[in-house]
């Protein structure tokens, strides 16, 4: 398979991984198996590790490649449908966007929006549950659709100005296109550590994946990689990062300050845009469980900023990206220098 980081990108952020739709670790599992050792988990989680190295030392990297979405929990007799939220889904971009419900055979779907001529002033914003989505296919739907379907939003990854990249499931399908980047920057090398990749589910539902994942593996030393708040008109600066400057180095007194200095150290000695994510103890990614499994693993925490998270128009800077592989891959090669 050739490899070309934004289509890579882009594929993924076009595939669905949610529920029993493994779509997007498939493509990771294509690339991946030509020269990683790569297995299923237990849980759907796929597990790989790089080639070249006889250390007995274990760096675990960690991406999340689930995606938040829907769940049917009733079709109605003329063709609509109720949905329940995968994830944290934002009711107030809900009315008239398109879903793909893959079901048996994948259907499309739009929520219903009330036309502004019909509103009352006083009409506020629907909870979810609130909410339906219409198939057009009136009293078919039922044959086709069931309860415990789930859906993703229905939109295709587009390229805007220079090379920002936009489109569903960014989050965190930017943080696995790091690893499968990192990948191919280390493949036919000889690493002095031993590299393992994890590419673990439901984070969005309690970061369940990356838990059992990383008791599988068992490793001694960890980098998640994962997404936060890009920068955007009205949203307070301090509690974002900037697209196009770098990826954010997480600090906080629950992540390995270790881990923390040699990201940034690494960051410096190569040139590579770097900046910074404070936090007061919990992260919200898989940073949090990886770093308490079995005795304790030394973790850090590497994000790629993106813009209006959780909807269908997630928006990354490939520059971010780039620079995300570069500090990982340096991270790994110069291993025992910083272990020394």
């Amino acid at each position: 398979m050739s490899f070309n980081l934004k289509e890579m990108l882009k594929d993924l952020s076009n595939a669905s991984d949610i529920g029993e739709v493994f779509e997007a670790e498939d493509i990771v599992l294509r690339y991946l198996s030509e020269f990683a050792d790569c297995r299923r988990l237990k849980d759907g989680s796929l597990a790989a590790e790089l080639p070249s190295s006889r250390s007995e030392t274990t760096l675990l990297l960690d991406a999340h490649i689930d995606e938040v979405g829907f769940i049917v929990t009733h079709v109605t007799s003329d063709g609509f449908l109720r949905l329940s939220p995968i994830g944290g889904i934002d009711a107030r971009m809900l009315p008239a966007q398109r879903i793909t419900v893959l079901s048996g055979k994948p259907t499309k779907a739009v929520f219903c929006s009330t036309p502004p001529h019909l509103k009352s002033k006083e009409q506020k914003v629907k909870p979810l549950d609130e909410l339906f989505a219409d198939t057009g296919l009136s009293k078919k739907a039922a044959e086709i659709i069931a309860p415990g379907d789930v859906a993703v939003f229905s939109v295709k990854a587009a390229e805007l100005y220079g090379d920002t990249v936009c489109g569903k499931a960014m989050d965190n399908r930017a943080g696995v296109a790091v690893l499968l980047g990192v990948a191919e920057t280390l493949k036919n090398k000889e690493l002095p550590v031993r590299v393992c990749m994890q590419f673990s589910r439901m984070e969005e539902l309690g970061l369940r994946g990356a838990k059992t994942a990383a008791y599988d593996i068992d490793p001694d030393f960890a980098v998640c990689v994962d997404t936060t708040f890009g920068s955007y008109p009205n949203i307070p600066p301090h509690k974002t990062g900037d697209l196009g400057r770098g990826p954010m180095l997480g600090v906080s007194p629950i992540l390995s300050g270790d881990i923390t200095a040699r990201l940034k150290r690494t960051a410096a000695e190569s040139g590579i845009p770097l900046q910074f994510e404070v936090m007061g103890g919990k992260t919200g990614t898989n940073a949090d469980v990886i770093s308490l499994n079995r005795k304790g693993v030394p973790t850090g925490l590497l994000s790629v900023p993106i813009r209006s998270m959780h909807s269908p128009a997630e928006t990354v800077q490939m520059g971010d990206i780039e620079a995300a592989v570069k500090l990982l891959s340096n991270f790994i090669l110069n291993w025992e220098d910083h272990h020394a």
